[in-house]
């Protein structure tokens, strides 16, 4: 498509995300149909697209970018994916479950055992956690220290699982 930004790309996957940066998935395969149709709304974990070699492309393999606002679905305002990445899933629902991880372990080294259960039920009602009495359990019994990166783990997991 010319003058979008895109052309050369071959068969593309554009995806704009919450915070108005794009995700460019290209040089996908055009063998196969592509999975998503313009303007549909996808989901964490849906297939978008195959691997390919289409476009100004020399071997198989999957081109991507992150590109910034702009015109021409930000052409020329490339950023570095990984970054970007870090900085989204601080934006995102992990980076507001640090600080209940932070607090909790500032707690758990204070020895405060009310704010630790009171932590927890903080999680239990985000969704985040089942069993609050088990886990209060291993507070009074001071094996909560012990379980700690478990409990990290297990909120971690869930959060992914709910991301937008």
């Amino acid at each position: 498509m010319s003058g979008t930004g895109l052309g050369g790309y071959g068969v593309v996957v554009l995806l704009e995300d919450k915070y108005g940066f794009y995700h460019m998935y290209a040089h996908l395969d055009d063998k196969k149909a592509l999975p998503v149709q313009a303007g549909q709304t996808v989901k964490q974990g849906q297939v978008i697209g195959y691997m390919g070699n289409t476009g100004f492309s020399v071997g198989y393999h999957l081109h991507f970018e992150v590109r910034g606002k702009g015109a021409s679905y930000g052409y020329g305002n490339d950023t570095d994916p990984v970054g970007y990445l870090e900085w989204y899933i601080e934006q995102s629902k992990i980076g507001e479950l640090r600080e209940v991880i932070e607090a909790m372990k500032y707690v758990m080294n204070h020895s405060d055992r009310d704010y630790t259960k009171t932590a927890i039920d903080n999680l239990v009602k985000k969704g985040l956690l089942n069993n609050p009495d088990d886990w209060k359990k291993s507070v009074d019994d001071g094996t909560v220290y012990q379980r700690l990166p478990m409990l990290t783990a297990v909120v971690l997991d869930r959060v992914s699982d709910n991301m937008d």
